[in-house]
């Protein structure tokens, strides 16, 4: 009776396990592996991505952190990092699907390699392509792109400093901390479409695009705003200091009140 117990407990372990998962023990660099996945895959390690990486709609989990030096496709599949996201080159296509990064997400060029405005990117090509980072977004580069359509959704601060020139388009950005979140960009960082879900946000330098959610939690840094244009996109804002306007401020059904200069 007792080995019975033990032989159905067993058998209820190996039920709860996915059949169609491959598992990968440790670090993996995909140079002659899981480049083109054809199941759904665990790595219980880094992923190095130093060729192209073909998800084909399946699902990838890496338990530790994953450096790309070439492009990540998700098509309609599913991307789960539990540590950071270090993108060293390559583009991240999301398509339809959605990326969870458990850490940071750092676009990072390094001095290894030779860029061109099209050869480094991220971007969505599916409306529906969502990214979630649930620490900071870090922005480290000084080229021209786009990020498009699709939805970036920070739990942490939004940062890209005065060095970096380059424009930079993003679709929708959702903050969505829970404590404080910082965004502090530059004139050249753009978003299409902001939405303020979190529970208080600072803005230390510039805040570019178009408002999509009613921004009333929104402090700016010694009461002043920069930007380099904006869309209150019916909303209402009141800026307690100065504002200096580098581009068009449009109302577009809302107010704007500045009570500085």
């Amino acid at each position: 009776m007792k080995r019975l117990m033990m032989l159905v407990a067993m058998m209820a372990v190996v039920l709860l396990l996915p059949m169609n998962v491959v598992a990968a023990e440790g670090d993996v660099v995909n140079e002659d592996s899981y480049y083109n996945l054809t199941e759904d895959v665990v790595i219980q390690g880094d992923l190095y991505v130093v060729r192209d990486l073909d998800m084909g709609g399946y699902k990838l989990t890496v338990e530790g952190n994953v450096y790309m030096e070439e492009d990540i496709l998700l098509d309609d599949g599913e991307l789960v990092i539990g540590g950071d996201l270090i993108m060293e080159a390559g583009c991240l296509d999301a398509g339809d699907g959605k990326v969870k990064i458990g850490g940071d997400w750092t676009i990072a060029p390094t001095a290894m390699y030779t860029y061109t405005s099209t050869m480094y990117c991220m971007y969505s090509t599916g409306d529906r392509g969502t990214i979630t980072v649930n620490g900071d977004l870090t922005i480290k580069e000084d080229y021209d792109n786009v990020y498009n359509q699709g939805t970036v959704i920070v739990n942490g601060n939004v940062t890209r400093s005065e060095e970096y020139e380059g424009a930079v388009t993003f679709g929708t950005l959702i903050l969505a901390g829970t404590s404080t979140q910082v965004v502090d960009v530059n004139a050249g960082m753009v978003f299409s479409k902001i939405l303020f879900y979190g529970s208080d946000m600072q803005i230390n330098n510039y805040l570019n695009g178009t408002l999509g959610d009613h921004p009333t939690n929104v402090k700016f840094k010694d009461n002043n705003l920069k930007t380099s244009g904006l869309n209150l996109n019916t909303f209402d804002v009141t800026i307690p200091g100065n504002v200096i306007a580098e581009g068009d401020v449009k109302a577009d059904g809302g107010s704007f009140v500045v009570k500085g200069d």
